[in-house]
């Protein structure tokens, strides 16, 4: 909800893979960690009330190769997204309420996604885990 107390009505347009990459050949057969690396864009398009997330997910293996990597995007429709915009003295945009919500359905949709095309391989035992998104957005405004 807006600061406002108004619903936000968010509906999922796309979701699109931009690119992908395997190479599950590099794990090794008692590997039994990975690290999970997560990208991300939120971009405003307020002449059309949509918001495009882009999400770059990479599984490494603990000797830092890269085993997979996907780089996907995610349009959403915001009725009336200018008002939910605001830019700070700084010049930065700010996007009120919602940049959670729709990392989430991102992240979810990645998550089965990468299910999707790992089955049966060794790398199908290494799900994406559940990601901190506030964390991850306030991680994100520091840098």
């Amino acid at each position: 909800m807006a600061k406002t107390g108004k619903p936000i009505l968010v509906r999922l347009l796309s979701v699109k893979e931009l690119a992908f990459s395997m190479n599950y050949s590099l794990i090794k057969e008692n590997e039994t960690e990975v690290l999970f690396n997560f990208g991300f864009q939120i971009t405003p398009t307020v002449e059309r009330d949509e918001i495009t997330v882009f999400l770059r997910v990479t599984i490494s293996s603990l000797s830092h190769q890269t085993l997979l990597s996907l780089d996907s995007s995610y349009d959403f429709s915001v009725p009336d997204l200018g008002s939910l915009i605001h830019i700070k003295d700084n010049g930065e945009t700010e996007i009120e309420s919602i940049p959670a919500h729709l990392l989430n359905v991102a992240v979810g949709t990645a998550r089965g996604l990468i299910v999707s095309k790992t089955a049966g391989t060794p790398l199908s035992k290494f799900p994406l885990p559940i990601v901190d998104i506030p964390k991850m957005l306030s991680e994100a405004k520091k840098s």
